[in-house]
């Protein structure tokens, strides 16, 4: 999600106006392992190590494939992961970092300007990845085919290739330059998903997004109550709370940041809110008093604890972490980034006992930060029998 905020907190506030998704064609199965050992050596993994990652994963690995209940031959593997291996999304993580330094390397946008100064590491990152899923972020023109060409090399010296009809191009509408990559032209895109958000060139759309997920969050309701006959309304607020409320309650800081400038916001919610409280106790009339019995509390408050609690993460998020540089520039009031970093709640905690000490690990913060969110709750919820 931090990934997904950074992105938006750019685009929102226009400090960002070019962003290129990436889309790598089948980066983990074609990630060369002579390669991989090369920078796994350079980070001085000892060699008893990278053995035991050879062996596990591609020297002498045979696999088959099923088709149609078939088996086939068993044929050896010669480069890429195996399929769910818990070692596929580490491996391709120190493998593409390289990219990634040589993206934000600071003093690489100099060579997009006239100036001969190299500037300091910019605050601003010209590169975000999760795993595979990669954006780059550029100022202006210039910048984006500066990104590009750097991309270009590492990606022919590493070897991997890129779908280029699955990348996107997101731009201001008065911005109608192509760009290209390996000289075919990226596509122009209205809205792309980019880690599960619908991002556009003024950011994230959080109502589209919202929306999305809490008709999803519905219609999986609906599939499940084919075997939830039987079910009471014990197991079934068991299952909204560890399945059906994650759905949506995973983007909740942004939601929750995002509300503050836009009050009505949460009006949109409550149709589906109301659904799923039925699915959960049965009864359709008046959910708001349903879900208060029920212990759950209304969407508002509960996505505002969740933005709470994030400030824990950003609190222990390392230096690199784009949040932190993120921190550093000078924001305007009302700016997404600052309703998403500075919290009420989180303040009113920092004053109480449950704070101390301050130099505790970042899960002992996160469980004290849960039992006095859990306090607030319980405050709030009787306030709202009361009424």
């Amino acid at each position: 999600m931090t990934n997904a905020a950074v992105v938006h907190a750019l685009l929102e506030s226009s400090r960002i106006i070019h962003a290129v998704f990436l889309d790598f064609q089948a980066a983990f199965n074609v990630m060369d392992y002579i390669l991989l050992a090369d920078v796994l050596r350079r980070r001085r993994c000892p060699e008893n190590m990278l053995a035991l990652i050879a062996s596990l994963c591609f020297f002498d690995v045979w696999s088959f494939v099923v088709s149609d209940s078939t088996a086939s031959r068993w044929f050896p593997r010669t480069r890429g992961v195996l399929q769910g291996s818990p070692l596929l999304p580490y491996l391709f993580n120190i493998f593409i970092d390289g990219l990634l330094e040589d993206l934000n390397r600071p003093g690489t946008l100099a060579l997009a300007s006239s100036s001969d100064v190299m500037p300091a590491a910019p605050p601003i990152p010209r590169a975000l990845f999760f795993a595979d899923d990669g954006v780059l972020l550029a100022s202006d023109l210039d910048e984006v085919r500066l990104l590009i060409q750097i991309l270009e090399c590492w990606s022919s010296a590493n070897c991997i290739a890129l779908n280029i009809k699955k990348c996107a191009y997101l731009a201001p509408a008065s911005s109608q330059e192509a760009i290209y990559l390996f000289g075919a032209e990226v596509p122009r895109r209205e809205v792309y998903t980019y880690l599960g958000f619908p991002v556009t060139a003024r950011g994230i759309d959080l109502r589209r997004h919202l929306k999305s997920q809490l008709e999803q969050a519905r219609k999986r309701s609906d599939f499940l109550t084919l075997d939830a006959d039987g079910w009471g309304f014990t197991h079934r607020l068991r299952v909204y709370r560890q399945y059906l409320a994650l759905m949506f309650e995973y983007s909740a800081p942004l939601l929750a940041a995002f509300a503050e400038d836009s009050p009505k916001f949460w009006d949109e919610t409550t149709k589906d809110v109301a659904k799923l409280t039925k699915w959960i106790s049965g009864y359709a009339s008046n959910p708001h008093f349903t879900r208060n019995l029920l212990g759950i509390s209304a969407l508002p408050s509960r996505f505002k604890a969740l933005k709470t609690g994030f400030q824990v993460v950003k609190k222990y998020a390392p230096e690199e972490s784009p949040l932190r540089k993120l921190g550093l520039l000078i924001w305007k009031p009302k700016a997404f980034f600052r309703r998403l970093t500075e919290d009420k709640l989180y303040e009113k905690y920092r004053k109480t006992p449950e704070s101390w000490p301050r130099d505790r690990s970042l899960s002992e913060d996160r469980r004290s930060v849960q039992r006095f969110l859990r306090q607030e709750r319980e405050e709030d919820m009787a306030e709202e029998a009361k009424k």
